[in-house]
């Protein structure tokens, strides 16, 4: 369990989150105090100044995310919109097969026969 809260402090800390914020979290989300401060030992190593455990009346406010560069989108972003293109356009393709098949249904009946 201690692996695991230590990897979820790390992830936090990664996102740009302080340690502090990052125990405080886990802790609300109802994990054991004492665990929470264990694992963020282990990432600390020796850290002393950073690791206090807060109390749970010392902050109520919800930490905010990191904000990201909006110049350039996600990877996720990509892929959603590379997918909306790619399903316009097939669904362009299939409205202009089906126009198609209308027009021309005359002669493609009579290539059937």
């Amino acid at each position: 369990m201690k692996e695991e809260l230590a990897a979820g402090i790390k992830n936090a800390i990664e996102r740009g989150y302080s340690l502090e914020v990052a125990i405080d979290s886990f802790i609300k989300a109802g994990y054991n105090p004492k665990e929470v401060q264990e694992a963020a030992e282990t990432i600390t190593a020796g850290v002393t100044s950073m690791t206090s455990v807060p109390s749970h009346s010392e902050s109520s406010e919800v930490p905010e995310a990191p904000k990201q560069d909006s110049s350039k989108p996600s990877s996720i972003t990509q892929k959603k919109r590379d997918w909306k293109i790619i399903g316009i356009i097939s669904l362009l393709v299939l409205i202009g097969i089906g126009l198609m098949g209308i027009i021309f249904k005359d002669s493609i009946l009579a290539l059937l026969r």
